[in-house]
């Protein structure tokens, strides 16, 4: 923030236009502040608004400025208030009883409603000039004047609201809202729908007037308002008695004398209106009509009387009178009593008509209202605070504590277990609740509000992991950890084998995440050799003839299925999709499901398709490891460039949507399995790299079985499969740092998808599989994909066969000869070209490793004086994955 002072020079008149120009958003508000309310106060003033004035997300509050810039992405797209009373510093609600200062008296709607010829002979009388007018909407202001004298004594308030009464009456403003009265702060724009303009725009909020150094007494004001030196007192005047505003401005000036012991209040505290005192004569709480307020969290209620006097400070209140509201306390009263009867847990014999209950707390008498009078003052004294405040010291009691993760999200970590408080996690409300705080509606919401604003935000921000986890021991070997999602138990893979842990064991943070299925308890002692031919029993799998090396079917199908497995259990880097391309028959779906099933079993495991936008995409796949695409006909170039960056681990951001216009940040790091019985759906080089295949045997009519008895058979061998997948996972993990020495070495040559092949490599060998025997295979199988992909590319297709005709298989040229080479070349047999739709340039550069690695064609570039040349060799091709001595 600038430390140089915006102040307008004092007496001067301003231009909104030439404001924004000049000056600091945030050096204008808190300026306007601290010459209201002092020097360092401006983090004690209650703030709110709309965080963005194009979407109006949701309404929020907050106290101070810094509280405010952590929390607004742009303060020039803002519609923002201040509360005009100053609150107890820490306070969680904007409510009177949080009220410790009023030093403004203010008047609103000057110009549309209030005829600003009545202001000006209010002045002509000696009524002092305001500090400060504020244009609101167009030709509308609002005007305030900076009061000298104590704003923190009950005198002067109660002269403020007789003020406030006359004001009213005198139809020099607005029905006005007592000491929490919102008014705009001189900086953002107005949101309503109503005050935008041709183009659609808010209009700007902002100073007309500013004269910081103008202040006023308000015993001259009175004088001339109300008339003479014993203008106090006046008695408030009727039309302000009768007004919707009676309990905000008549009522603020009787004198305050509720209290905890009050009967409504006691009747309140029953049906968890959560009263609490604040200040003295003032008991806040919920309000009665609280499900009319929408979705704030604030009320604003106060009872101000022993008799039952109180307020509501929400416009959805404003019609209505003390009685109504302790009508409703009387019917909220005998309807939960009904119940507590209804279900046999009336433990305090409480009576059931408001009546009777009422009538027992005025004539002391032992019935019929709760018979231990005395524990229910100590239970009150006991559980001093709100209700949500004493349901937060439970839940993070025992050693629980908040943290934040990357992503700014709020957890609550409680015994191993992880609630999401920024998405309002219920089972923080159960657990809650199992501590005996039982909160619903605004209560619920002020809990979530309360944790919210506990969380230490300068502490280091945590990772939060889902179904798989990953560090490393303090000899730098991985640590693997999957969460079961079941019984607050994980399983721990290491090099030296897999067992069972509690979550709460796990030095990582966890948790489960919606439509999470869990995984049955891993069966100990299955062998990792057992893995393939218990996945035999379930799974289309061609034969397995490891001597006839990487071309091998079964070898291939092996190799690939191992990726797949492997890179759900352990993510190093880039994680491979899958396709599996049969007949009708082939088993091609119960494959997809059972591979999910072993790694990140799902509600929503299965869909039909993926939609395009990445805004729509991520949601589907974030903070899973995998999910299946049925039957699909096509991967469309958007889809595919979403495809390889989740494929990579990457994340999304966009506006959170009715919030306070904070970013939301989704995190995918998936693999994407496609069932089709197209072949050639994944066209594209880029995901074609990322892409590994299977082409599983038909199964004869023979041998097919009924869904039911492929699901029995599947029940009955899931803990064996993985049981012996956690195990060939661990042998893996003891061959790992061989095989990426191999690789750093020379001996081994991975593909694409390194990080992925490394691992199957390792627990092939751990399974006892020839070295490099799966390296090779997925090597083979990256190039035979590159190929596939390069034979339907007309731009491919067409400089192979230009190098075909060309003398020694060699072409140079320039980049735009080569063009016109290409688009020459006879096309019978080749794939259709639209240059249209398939520019050259495009095609190209996605195709330059493919045709490298699978065709043989290589590449020089040289600059002459005019031009760049390329030089196009087709070369024979190359052994990829084993190198001559490691197959040796």
């Amino acid at each position: 923030m600038s430390t140089e002072p915006t102040k307008p020079a004092s007496g001067g008149q301003h231009n909104l236009a030439a404001q924004r120009q000049t000056a600091n958003g945030w050096q204008v508000i808190t300026d306007f502040l601290t010459s209201i309310y002092g020097p360092d106060k401006e983090n004690q003033v209650w703030l709110a608004g709309f965080p963005d004035i194009e979407t109006r997300a949701s309404w929020f509050g907050m106290q101070g400025v810094d509280a405010l810039q952590r929390r607004l992405p742009d303060v020039d797209n803002a519609d923002l208030y201040f509360c005009t009373g100053l609150l107890r510093e820490g306070a969680n609600n904007r409510t009177l009883g949080e009220v410790v200062s009023q030093p403004l008296l203010y008047a609103d709607d000057i110009g549309t409603k209030v005829d600003p010829a009545m202001w000006d002979a209010m002045f002509a009388m000696g009524f002092p000039e305001p500090t400060f007018r504020i244009e609101t909407s167009p030709n509308n202001e609002t005007w305030g004047w900076v009061l000298t004298g104590d704003a923190a004594s009950p005198e002067r308030w109660q002269e403020l609201a007789l003020v406030r009464a006359y004001m009213i009456e005198r139809g020099l403003t607005d029905a006005l809202h007592d000491a929490t009265r919102y008014l705009r702060l001189p900086w953002g724009h107005n949101s309503k729908p109503k005050y935008k303009g041709s183009k659609n725009r808010a209009p700007a909020v902002g100073y007309t007037e500013w004269h910081p150094e103008r202040s006023a007494s308000i015993d001259q004001i009175g004088r001339v308002l109300i008339g003479g030196e014993n203008w106090r007192d006046a008695a408030v005047p009727l039309s302000a008695q009768t007004s919707k505003d009676l309990a905000a401005t008549g009522a603020g000036a009787r004198p305050r004398t509720a209290s905890m012991d009050d009967a409504i209040v006691r009747m309140a505290e029953i049906v968890d209106l959560e009263p609490r005192s604040r200040t003295e004569g003032v008991v806040d709480a919920m309000c009665p009509n609280w499900q009319a307020h929408g979705d704030r969290a604030e009320t604003g209620f106060s009872f101000i009387g022993s008799d039952g006097a109180c307020f509501c400070n929400h416009a959805s209140c404003d019609n209505m009178r003390t009685p109504d509201f302790l009508a409703m306390i009387r019917t909220q009263y005998e309807n939960h009593v009904s119940a507590l009867n209804a279900s046999g847990k009336n433990t305090e014999s409480l009576p059931p008509s408001a009546s009777a209950f009422l009538a027992g707390i005025a004539f002391e008498s032992a019935q019929p209202y709760p018979a231990d009078v005395d524990a229910m003052a100590a239970k009150r004294q006991e559980t001093n605070g709100a209700a949500h405040e004493r349901a937060a010291a439970s839940v993070l009691a025992d050693g629980a504590y908040l943290f934040q993760d990357r992503k700014g999200t709020v957890w609550l970590s409680r015994n191993g277990n992880l609630y999401d408080v920024s998405g309002k996690d219920r089972g923080i409300l159960r657990l809650a609740a199992k501590k005996g705080h039982n909160l619903t509606g605004t209560a619920a919401g002020n809990l979530f509000e309360h944790l919210l604003n506990r969380v230490d935000v300068d502490a280091p921000r945590e990772d939060v992991f889902f179904r798989q986890a990953q560090t490393s021991d303090g000899a730098g070997n991985a640590v693997l950890y999957v969460n079961c999602m079941e019984a607050g138990r994980a399983v721990k893979i290491d090099a030296s084998g897999w067992k069972l842990v509690p979550l709460s064991a796990v030095p990582l943070q966890m948790t489960t995440r919606k439509g999470a299925l869990p995984l049955p308890e891993p069966e100990t002692g299955v062998p990792s050799a057992q893995l393939f031919p218990l996945l035999a029993r379930h799974l289309p799998l061609a034969s397995f003839n490891p001597g006839a090396g990487a071309s091998d079917p079964g070898v291939q199908q092996r190799s690939v299925l191992l990726c797949i497995l492997a890179s759900a259990l352990y993510r190093p880097g880039t994680v491979p999709h899958l396709m599996i391309a049969g007949q009708q028959g082939s088993g091609k779906t119960t494959m997809a499901r059972r591979l999910t099933d072993l790694t990140d079993p799902d509600a929503a495991a299965v869909t039909s398709t993926l939609p395009r936008e990445p805004e729509k995409m991520f949601p589907i796949v974030a903070s899973r490891l995998n999910m299946v695409v049925d039957n699909a006909s096509g991967i469309t170039k958007a889809t595919s460039d979403v495809l390889c960056a989740i494929a990579s681990g990457t994340a999304h951001a966009a506006r959170k949507l009715y919030s306070d216009g904070d970013r939301s940040i989704l995190q995918a790091h998936a693999s994407v399995t496609f069932t089709s019985v197209l072949s050639d759906i994944v066209r594209l080089p880029d995901i074609g790299q990322r892409t590994l295949r299977i082409e599983p045997p038909s199964i004869s009519r023979a041998n097919r079985r009924s869904e039911s008895a492929l699901g029995a058979a599947w029940v009955a061998d899931y803990p064996k499969i993985l049981g012996a997948l956690y195990a060939a996972m661990a042998g893996g993990l003891k061959q790992w740092a061989a095989v990426q020495t191999d690789c750093d070495q020379g001996r081994l040559e991975p593909p694409r998808l390194s990080d992925a092949a490394i691992t199957a490599e390792a627990i092939g060998r751990g399974l006892g599989w020839p070295l490099g025997l799966c390296m090779a295979a997925l090597c083979e199988g990256e190039q035979s994909e590159a190929g596939r992909i390069l034979e339907g590319n007309p731009v491919a297709w067409r400089i192979r066969a230009l190098l075909q005709s060309s003398p020694g298989g060699v072409w140079q040229g320039t980049y735009s000869e080569l063009e016109t080479a290409i688009a020459n070349v006879p096309a019978f047999g080749a794939p259709q070209w639209d240059v249209n739709r398939m520019p050259f340039k495009g095609q190209y550069d996605r195709l330059w490793p493919g045709l490298a690695d699978a065709w043989g064609i290589d590449r020089e570039l040289a600059r002459t004086k005019n031009n760049r040349q390329i030089r196009l060799i087709m070369k024979t091709s190359t052994t990829h994955g084993m190198t001559t001595a490691l197959a040796a």
